[in-house]
């Protein structure tokens, strides 16, 4: 995915849809519910893990 300085400076957050497994839903929503937090919270933060770990290894291809 391209990265675009100006949409990624704004601040301005994208809304995505995202189909899951019903089983992985089910684990993002008892997270949530246990941390007391959204879910969407849960998933923002676990696609930042995501990024945060595994981006360098994909940037270094490009």
């Amino acid at each position: 995915m391209p990265h675009n300085d100006d949409q990624h400076d704004n601040g301005k957050s994208i809304r995505i849809s995202v189909s899951l497994p019903s089983d992985q839903h089910a684990t993002l929503v008892e997270i949530a519910h246990d941390h007391k937090v959204s879910l969407a919270w849960v998933v923002r933060a676990a696609v930042e893990e995501y990024l945060a770990n595994q981006a360098p290894l994909f940037l270094k291809e490009l």
